[in-house]
């Protein structure tokens, strides 16, 4: 271990670390997946934070795709020299997507008026230039906290042969498994930055010392006042006769296009929960408060509420249509997919997926539930322990959920009893104990009024403990189960072939469990050969070591054949490799049914392998909890276990051990679907794969 390498410290105490190593994981995906990928550059502060996660991703080789411009023709010169500058250091390829180009074709006709804008002429722009350069996957710097309808957007986002997003027809994204398969005419929107807010994007850029544009700081600039806004004076945007120009200070925040711009470090861990409970039990009503009291809510989306509700009918802000941005659920006051919220307090920063409740919907609630470290289950204090309370119950504990919280919801319509609460906190008690649950926290509340959310409940004396938001800064959850062993799934295989760089061989990928260090004895799997780690590589830092979830680059003392969906493990432990194991399933296809003899692609890790299954065990049944035998078939959202065998060895782990190693999804090989989510239970030593 050289000095150089031992000095740098392995991070693990910021948010940061966690968001960066998440993006580069999606990036290194797309780069792996895809033929044909674009990263989409404006220039403004989310695309530059991406650009750096794209160079950090393959350094120290180029970053492998083209990064493309959707030219609105109106944009602010000094964004433009930035672009072309910032995309030559890197030694990137641009391609420029002209509006200007489009419009001089008389493909597109363009918006006149003083307050016209060719902000909506970009879509079109952009559908030609993926046609033409066939582009199978655009990376944005889109990011859930902008819009409602954003929380719903998956990271591997699907588009049309029409360039539409149908929220309907996006695929479940469970754990960090993205399946990209595709038909031809259809590609992706892929967001890295999904869980990051804007808050995060600017820590980014102070951390990374990234340069931004020049009109993200004040300066003078002659400007115009237009609708209580000051508008920079440009060819573009001439004033009107009335709009007197002078010069001001000022700093604009987006940078697409001039005539619709206006003026206009704190360490902490990261919470991710999930919501799940029974129809109309209030679960965006609990989110909504939650937001609100803590102050999350700006005043333009507090006036949108306002609108919306008055829209209602409603006398009162609803502030469930802060979770539930999409039409359909906005009609008919029911989630029908997952919302992801983020919010933070001095002490802790939260993603919080608000799932649906009806049980057509269980498998989105999976799917919210995948990623959590705790799980917030509602009742109606006045129904209590119900059918929908046991299955997401029964849900949450499969996929991993130590800790859950009871939230006894609507105890006004309740009267306030303490005995009502009493009897469902035994109720709940002696169910969790049934299902295995080591942790149950009961909290008895009313999220339309607000009492125990983040206020006390004056009408609830008889209750002691703390609010939901006490609770929810201060409750320790253990990292997902993870063991000592080291598993590091190669993600990609980085060749700079460079003068600087002619005889590097680096494997990226992110560390799924155990501590990797410069030195330590690893096996090669499948092809079982043992080395030691040469190198750890994060950007153009050395490290002397790297713990569970770090993005990096290793190097091998030895010259072994690596791919994409090999697996690094501890030298001297038993090798993980089967091909033939045991695991409990959610059926996500409404469109089929599960039938043994059935064939699969099965992505594991990094790893998608044919698969087949053998037989149907038997099926979970939520009424009882009890195993039934499985029939011939399993339909939507049925939950059972099952055997699986794989053309192609697996390194796999039960899921109680790893949550990275045990997890998978099945796609169906004709639609590219992905039709169900698995936990591996056993893997049988009988029927462990050739090892050699």
């Amino acid at each position: 271990m050289t000095t150089e390498e031992a000095s740098v410290p392995v991070l693990h105490d910021s948010v940061l670390e966690m968001l960066e190593a998440e993006a580069i994981f999606i990036m290194r995906e797309v780069a792996a997946e895809f033929e044909r990928p674009v990263l989409l550059f404006s220039g403004g502060k989310d695309s530059i934070v991406l650009l750096r996660i794209a160079e950090k991703a393959f350094w120290p080789a180029k970053i492998p795709f083209p990064v493309m411009h959707v030219d609105t023709g109106h944009n602010f010169p000094e964004v433009v020299e930035f672009r072309d500058r910032r995309v030559a250091e890197l030694g990137a390829r641009l391609i420029v997507a002209s509006v200007q180009a489009a419009i001089d074709r008389g493909d597109l006709v363009e918006e006149r008026g003083a307050r016209a804008s060719r902000n909506r002429l970009q879509t079109p722009v952009l559908l030609e230039a993926i046609a033409e350069h066939q582009l199978d996957a655009a990376i944005g710097g889109a990011r859930r906290d902008e819009e409602k309808a954003r929380a719903k957007e998956r990271v591997f986002s699907f588009r049309d042969e029409f360039g539409q997003w149908d929220p309907r027809n996006q695929r479940p994204e469970l754990w960090h498994l993205f399946n990209g398969m595709h038909v031809r005419g259809e590609h992706l929107r892929v967001f890295p930055l999904s869980n990051w807010t804007e808050l995060d994007i600017w820590r980014y850029v102070e951390r990374e010392g990234l340069e931004i544009p020049s009109i993200y700081f004040a300066h003078e600039r002659e400007v115009f006042e237009r609708d209580g806004m000051l508008m920079a004076v440009s060819e573009y945007l001439p004033p009107l006769a009335s709009e007197k120009p002078f010069v001001a200070s000022v700093r604009y925040r987006t940078v697409g296009d001039m005539t619709c711009t206006a003026r206009g470090i704190l360490l902490m861990d990261l919470l991710r929960l999930a919501t799940a409970g029974s129809v109309d039990d209030g679960k965006s009503t609990l989110i909504g408060r939650l937001l609100y009291d803590s102050k999350q809510v700006f005043e333009d989306t507090l006036a949108s509420l306002e609108r919306a509700s008055a829209a209602q009918g409603l006398g009162d802000v609803n502030l469930a249509l802060l979770t539930d941005g999409l039409r359909a659920e906005r009609e008919q006051g029911i989630t029908i997919d997952v919302a992801y919220r983020y919010f933070a307090t001095p002490k802790r920063k939260f993603i919080i997926a608000d799932s649906p409740g009806h049980v057509q919907y269980t498998r989105n609630m999976v799917t919210g539930a995948s990623t959590a470290q705790l799980a917030l289950i509602l009742v109606d204090a006045r129904k209590g322990v119900v059918e929908q309370t046991r299955r997401h119950s029964a849900l949450t504990h499969l996929l991993g959920i130590e800790h859950l919280v009871l939230c006894v919801n609507k105890m006004d319509l309740a009267g306030w009893s303490r005995s009502r609460y009493d009897e469902i906190e035994g109720e709940y008690r002696a169910l969790a104990g049934r299902l295995g649950v080591p942790r149950v926290t009961v909290i008895p509340m009313a999220a339309v009024s607000g009492e125990n959310i983040v206020e006390g409940a004056p009408s609830m004396p008889w209750y002691s403990g703390p609010t939901l938001l006490e609770f929810l800064e201060t409750v320790e959850v253990r990292d997902p189960a993870r063991h000592a062993d080291v598993r590091f799934p190669v993600q990609y295989v980085i060749r700079p072939l460079t003068d600087e760089h002619h005889d590097y061989r680096g494997y990226a990928g992110t560390l799924a469990a155990g501590v990797l260090e410069v030195g330590s004895h690893v096996t090669v799997l499948p092809v079982g050969k043992t080395t030691r780690v040469a190198g750890i590589d994060r950007f153009d830092q050395r490290l002397a070591a790297a713990e569970s979830g770090d993005a990096v680059t290793v190097r091998l003392e030895d010259d072994i054949d690596v791919s994409r969906g090999y697996m690094f493990v501890t030298a001297d432990a038993p090798l993980p490799t089967t091909n033939r194991f045991t695991a409990d399933i959610c059926w996500m296809s409404d469109s089929t049914a599960l039938r043994p003899r059935q064939q699969f692609w099965i992505k594991h890790t990094t790893r998608r392998v044919k698969c087949m299954v053998e037989s149907l065990d038997d099926r979970l049944e939520i009424e009882d909890l009890e195993r039934t035998a499985a029939g011939d078939a399993m339909s939507l959202n049925e939950i059972g276990r099952i055997t699986i065998k794989t053309m192609e060895p697996l390194f796999a782990d039960p899921y109680s051990r790893s949550r990275d190693t045990g997890s998978f999804i099945l796609i169906d090989p004709a639609t590219r679907h992905t039709v169900a989510a698995g936990m591996i239970r056993d893997v049988s030593p009988g029927e462990r794969a050739s090892e050699s």
